[in-house]
């Protein structure tokens, strides 16, 4: 079932198991919405959008992997065990409450008496262990070893981190010359218009931006042909799908004949830039 017992090495998370937790976690969890920022709020000088997670059962995103982990094992009358600092010991014992599961949970003494009260609002047994999380993660796994009960883990086990991942996507087959998914709070494009000559790319920067409400941004992830190695890549373009490499005004015009204005343009630490523009 993609469970794992104290000492397990994690396995690798495939978008398979996103997929089937954001399936399976369903009403259990709240869908949160998210919200986008005016230019500068923070001192961030760019676009900034939050996952309201704060309005998520307990608090924060963590029930996502507490649920995806409890629905995906064979839990007995031993219950489970988790060891937390508080957040992920809130969503445990929240889960747990919510699917009749017992709940064990460790905690350090140095954790804040407001959030152990909080665990202890569920039903769960906390056990407050002397030092820090080392020490109650250390006491959450003897006391696991010794019952058999189901050990959850905060970041380190498949099913929680598909979980924490889950609601947050949706993937949607067809062609980008067609449709894309409309209302998006933003489009991203890497290493697509690259591929195709100007008109087949601008056909598709038109699709996004019949998808997209006016102010709606598009980053465009590319190489930049005045970028080393870019020639070569241009070439590959060209005998291979047909497309090319470009500039940032070749893309400034593309952007602008689909509906779009170009922001500005950022450099990366590899070989390709990010373009950010605006639907006009």
């Amino acid at each position: 079932m993609g469970t794992l017992s104290p000492g397990e090495q994690p396995l690798d998370v495939t978008r398979f198991d996103v997929e089937s937790a954001s399936d399976l976690l369903g009403t259990w969890v709240r869908h949160t919405p998210v919200a986008e920022l005016e230019r500068g709020a923070f001192g961030v000088p760019g676009r900034l959008v939050l996952k309201l997670e704060l309005l998520q059962h307990t608090g924060s995103f963590k029930p996502r992997g507490a649920f995806n982990r409890m629905l995906t094992a064979d839990i007995d009358e031993t219950g489970v065990l988790a060891a937390s600092g508080g957040n992920f010991g809130l969503a445990v014992a929240y889960a747990a409450y919510r699917l009749g599961h017992p709940a064990e949970i460790f905690v350090p003494s140095t954790s804040p008496p407001m959030k152990i009260e909080r665990i202890r609002s569920y039903g769960a047994t906390v056990h407050v262990v002397d030092g820090f999380y080392a020490e109650a993660f250390a006491a959450c796994e003897e006391r696991a070893f010794d019952t058999g009960a189901a050990f959850l883990h905060p970041y380190d086990q498949p099913a929680v981190v598909a979980g924490a991942d889950a609601d947050r996507f949706e993937v949607v087959g067809g062609s980008f010359f067609e449709s894309v998914p409309e209302g998006g709070d933003a489009y991203l494009l890497k290493s697509v218009l690259h591929d195709w000559d100007d008109e087949p790319a601008i056909e598709i920067l038109r699709v996004c931006r019949r998808a997209a409400r006016a102010g709606t941004a598009l980053l465009v992830v590319e190489r930049q042909f005045a970028l080393p190695g870019t020639k070569l890549s241009d070439l590959n373009m060209l005998v291979g799908p047909g497309g090319r490499e470009r500039t940032a005004d070749e893309y400034a015009a593309l952007l602008a004949a689909a509906g779009y204005e170009l922001l500005g343009e950022t450099p990366t630490a590899v070989d390709v830039s990010v373009l950010e523009a605006r639907a006009i």
